[in-house]
Protein backbone atom coordinates (compact mmCIF):
# COMPACT_ATOMS: atom_id res chain seq x y z
CA UNK A 1 0.00 0.00 0.00
CA UNK A 2 2.90 2.38 0.73
CA UNK A 3 4.31 1.68 -2.89
CA UNK A 4 0.82 2.70 -4.36
CA UNK A 5 0.74 5.95 -1.93
CA UNK A 6 4.14 6.82 -3.27
CA UNK A 7 3.37 6.68 -7.14
CA UNK A 8 5.68 3.14 -7.27
CA UNK A 9 3.24 0.98 -8.47
CA UNK A 10 -0.25 1.37 -9.54
CA UNK A 11 -3.56 1.55 -7.73
CA UNK A 12 -5.55 -1.09 -9.44
CA UNK A 13 -4.14 -4.21 -7.63
CA UNK A 14 -4.89 -2.58 -4.51
CA UNK A 15 -7.97 -1.59 -5.20
CA UNK A 16 -9.21 -5.40 -6.61
CA UNK A 17 -7.32 -6.83 -3.73
CA UNK A 18 -9.24 -5.07 -1.01
CA UNK A 19 -12.32 -5.44 -2.97
CA UNK A 20 -12.15 -9.31 -3.09
CA UNK A 21 -11.31 -9.37 0.45
CA UNK A 22 -14.22 -7.70 1.38
CA UNK A 23 -16.53 -9.48 -0.63
CA UNK A 24 -15.63 -12.98 1.16
CA UNK A 25 -14.60 -11.65 4.49
CA UNK A 26 -17.43 -11.86 6.35
CA UNK A 27 -18.07 -15.26 8.38
CA UNK A 28 -21.11 -15.78 6.29
CA UNK A 29 -21.32 -15.25 2.66
CA UNK A 30 -24.56 -15.40 1.07
CA UNK A 31 -25.39 -16.53 -3.02
CA UNK A 32 -26.39 -12.70 -3.60
CA UNK A 33 -23.07 -11.66 -1.91
CA UNK A 34 -20.61 -12.55 -4.45
CA UNK A 35 -22.38 -9.69 -7.02
CA UNK A 36 -19.37 -7.70 -5.58
CA UNK A 37 -16.57 -10.01 -7.08
CA UNK A 38 -18.50 -8.43 -10.68
CA UNK A 39 -16.73 -5.22 -10.12
CA UNK A 40 -13.21 -5.82 -8.88
CA UNK A 41 -13.21 -8.58 -12.00
CA UNK A 42 -14.10 -6.20 -14.63
CA UNK A 43 -11.95 -3.60 -13.32
CA UNK A 44 -8.91 -6.65 -13.82
CA UNK A 45 -10.09 -7.51 -17.03
CA UNK A 46 -10.26 -3.75 -18.15
CA UNK A 47 -6.63 -3.24 -16.62
CA UNK A 48 -4.83 -6.13 -18.58
CA UNK A 49 -6.71 -4.56 -21.82
CA UNK A 50 -8.56 -7.70 -22.09
CA UNK A 51 -5.89 -10.52 -22.10
CA UNK A 52 -7.57 -13.34 -23.15
CA UNK A 53 -5.96 -15.28 -20.26
CA UNK A 54 -7.67 -13.25 -17.70
CA UNK A 55 -10.76 -13.25 -19.37
CA UNK A 56 -11.02 -16.92 -19.54
CA UNK A 57 -9.65 -16.96 -15.81
CA UNK A 58 -12.72 -14.46 -14.53
CA UNK A 59 -15.17 -16.44 -16.79
CA UNK A 60 -13.84 -19.84 -15.30
CA UNK A 61 -14.69 -18.45 -11.84
CA UNK A 62 -17.96 -16.80 -12.48
CA UNK A 63 -19.23 -20.24 -13.48
CA UNK A 64 -17.62 -21.78 -10.59
CA UNK A 65 -19.79 -19.40 -8.70
CA UNK A 66 -23.07 -20.24 -11.06
CA UNK A 67 -22.17 -23.87 -10.42
CA UNK A 68 -21.31 -24.45 -7.09
CA UNK A 69 -24.50 -22.66 -5.53
CA UNK A 70 -26.16 -26.09 -5.52
CA UNK A 71 -24.15 -28.92 -6.93
CA UNK A 72 -20.53 -28.63 -5.43
CA UNK A 73 -19.26 -27.39 -1.98
CA UNK A 74 -22.12 -24.78 -1.87
CA UNK A 75 -19.33 -22.09 -1.55
CA UNK A 76 -16.02 -23.40 -0.74
CA UNK A 77 -14.51 -23.42 -4.53
CA UNK A 78 -15.87 -20.01 -4.79
CA UNK A 79 -13.76 -18.97 -1.78
CA UNK A 80 -10.64 -20.95 -2.95
CA UNK A 81 -11.15 -19.35 -6.65
CA UNK A 82 -10.91 -15.60 -5.00
CA UNK A 83 -8.13 -16.41 -2.53
CA UNK A 84 -6.26 -17.93 -5.26
CA UNK A 85 -6.97 -14.64 -7.26
CA UNK A 86 -5.44 -12.64 -4.37
CA UNK A 87 -2.73 -14.32 -4.35
CA UNK A 88 -2.14 -14.55 -7.74
CA UNK A 89 -2.16 -10.69 -7.89
CA UNK A 90 -0.25 -9.88 -4.69
CA UNK A 91 2.33 -12.27 -6.31
CA UNK A 92 2.31 -10.50 -9.65
CA UNK A 93 2.91 -7.13 -7.82
CA UNK A 94 5.77 -8.16 -5.61
CA UNK A 95 7.48 -9.93 -8.56
CA UNK A 96 7.14 -6.44 -10.67
CA UNK A 97 8.52 -4.50 -7.49
CA UNK A 98 11.56 -6.12 -7.46
CA UNK A 99 11.98 -6.51 -11.15
CA UNK A 100 12.23 -2.27 -10.71
CA UNK A 101 14.37 -2.42 -8.15
CA UNK A 102 16.84 -4.58 -9.79
CA UNK A 103 16.40 -2.24 -12.95
CA UNK A 104 17.89 0.26 -11.05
Amino acid sequence: MLMTYLGKQSTEPLFLVTMLGMAISSNIVWYHHYVFLLLPMLIWMGWKKLDWQVIVWCLFGLSIIQIDRFYLTKGLLVHIFVHSLIIFILVSQVKSLSYRFMMK
